[in-house]
């Protein structure tokens, strides 16, 4: 998904949001989504140093899938959590946060599959996968914000009608 269709596509959701009944800000999802990115991030930067040749032993046994199962364990621990917290008020402004999810969890199960086949992952594979999920959690997080954002404009109208 490039930048302008994510933009268009949360744009078009947050127009849901001012038509009906919104979800409010989820300050739990919104921390989730960015711990989430920054534990990818982390988990990119480790592999991509695991590939150096210049890397210590320990650095390049760090980039073998043994020594990573457990933060694919744990990010997808954490997709779940971001799913059930960001669906838990369905309604139309919610309709593309599935795809978005599943998007997400299928480029997570793909990295960690080729992963464990080759025990090891290639530069541009790290970059490919961080960027793409990267792009996803930008758009729950651009959703989220946005609820931010209503909730904000809605407590300044209460203050001004008073």
């Amino acid at each position: 998904m490039n930048n302008k269709k994510l933009f268009v596509t949360v744009i078009t959701s947050l127009v849901f949001l001012s038509a009906c009944g919104a979800p409010q800000y989820d300050q739990v999802a919104d921390q989730k989504i960015s711990t989430l990115q920054g534990d990818i991030n982390a988990q990119a930067v480790k592999l991509l140093r695991s590939n150096k040749t210049t890397s210590t032993t320990d650095e390049k046994k760090a980039g073998d899938y043994s020594s990573n199962t457990k933060f694919y364990d744990k990010a997808k621990v954490d997709v779940s959590a971001i799913e059930m917290r960001m669906l838990a008020q369905p309604d139309k402004s919610t309709q593309h946060i599935s795809g978005v999810i599943d998007n997400l969890r299928t480029n997570l199960d793909a990295e960690e599959k080729l992963h464990e086949e080759d025990n090891r992952l290639a530069d541009p594979l790290i970059v490919s996968y961080r960027n793409g999920m990267t792009i996803d959690l930008q758009w729950l997080l651009m959703y989220e914000l946005g609820l931010k954002q209503g909730a904000k404009k809605v407590d300044v109208e209460k203050q001004d009608a008073k």
